[in-house]
């Protein structure tokens, strides 16, 4: 069963030096029950769209100019303010990157996680604060009791992160958007923080989208990922499918980037460095027309430079948007 469903998504910021399309065209669909990773480079569009999804876009510059987001058989973009106010923690929660920003340094950790209790299911102050302590017991957090009254910058960054976790799912929302929950924290905590929510999201049967640069940690965690490049979807399917065997010269590119452990030593040269993919991510002036990738394709062609490709369907329902397959 389709929970969410992204088509033709358009979020663009309009700045003194132009437009920039930070989400052009995007599509993908989020089944009940799973794991979807978006991957890509830094500016390709995946927190913009999980942004566009909540509608969190900082009007001025953004807007949200064409598009539906799907969920649950609702369009989201139809929703007045006060409609998706209800939706936000109640029926789509977000954790964001950081938590010492994300978090209030003025409030207490109790009352942070208690605000969702009292406003989505409008229990009273005491009865809020003792199903905030059940969360923090739920995520693992060590003598709840006395946590609930600390201040954020009293817990480290992996508590903060668990606090995030206990109020994204305080509420137990049927999605979870985790953008880039880990980025910040050594490989234990990451590791850490990785079982539990997948843990939790076994018990509550939470939807998640997830959102990181690390392909490792979407082949450990996803069942179908998106790559996405210059706002749209270059590739996407089968996460097994998609590591075994990419098709898009972007996902190559990616997954040749990533450093090999079982390398065999006397292969191994001294002065061997990393895969790179040449050149930088399209800027607003790059993207007029032709393949979003053409600029550092290997296998560039004319009718990249001039055309961009449709979206190929491949079997099971992945795709790629690449005129080698067309």
């Amino acid at each position: 069963m389709i929970l969410l469903r992204v088509s033709d998504l358009k979020t663009y910021f309009y700045a003194s030096r132009g437009v920039v399309r930070g989400v052009d065209g995007l599509s993908y669909e989020l089944n009940s029950g799973e794991t979807l990773g978006l991957v890509g480079e830094s500016g390709c569009g995946k927190t913009v769209s999980a942004l566009s999804i909540l509608r969190l876009i900082q009007q001025p510059p953004g807007r949200i100019i064409g598009g539906e987001i799907i969920f649950d058989g609702d369009d989201l973009l139809m929703y007045t303010p006060s409609q998706i106010r209800k939706v936000r923690g109640k029926g789509i929660s977000m954790i964001f990157q950081d938590p010492m920003t994300s978090l209030n340094p003025l409030f207490t950790i109790g009352n942070q996680i208690s605000e969702m209790f009292r406003l989505h299911e409008g229990l009273s102050r005491k009865e809020a604060l003792d199903r905030s302590i059940e969360m923090l017991r739920l995520v693992h957090i060590s003598s709840p009791e006395k946590r609930i009254h600390e201040y954020p910058h009293h817990l480290s960054g992996g508590m903060r992160q668990r606090v995030m976790i206990a109020i994204a799912l305080s509420c137990s929302p049927r999605l979870l958007i985790a953008d880039e929950p880990t980025t910040a924290l050594d490989v234990t905590i990451q590791a850490q923080i990785l079982d539990l929510m997948l843990s939790l999201k076994d018990e509550m049967g939470t939807s998640i989208i997830f959102i990181t640069h690390d392909l490792g940690v979407i082949a450990e965690t996803a069942q179908r990922v998106v790559v996405i490049y210059g706002g749209r979807e270059m590739e996407k399917g089968d996460v097994r499918r998609v590591f075994k065997d990419p098709i898009h010269p972007y996902t190559i590119g990616l997954l040749n980037s990533l450093p090999r452990l079982t390398m065999k030593k006397e292969k191994r040269k001294k002065d061997e460095k990393l895969h790179e993919i040449p050149g930088i991510g399209p800027t607003y002036s790059d993207i007029s027309k032709g393949c979003r990738f053409h600029h550092r394709c290997p296998h560039v062609m004319d009718i990249c430079r001039e055309y961009e490709p449709d979206l190929t369907e491949l079997d099971d329902g992945d795709g790629v948007r690449c005129w080698l397959r067309q």
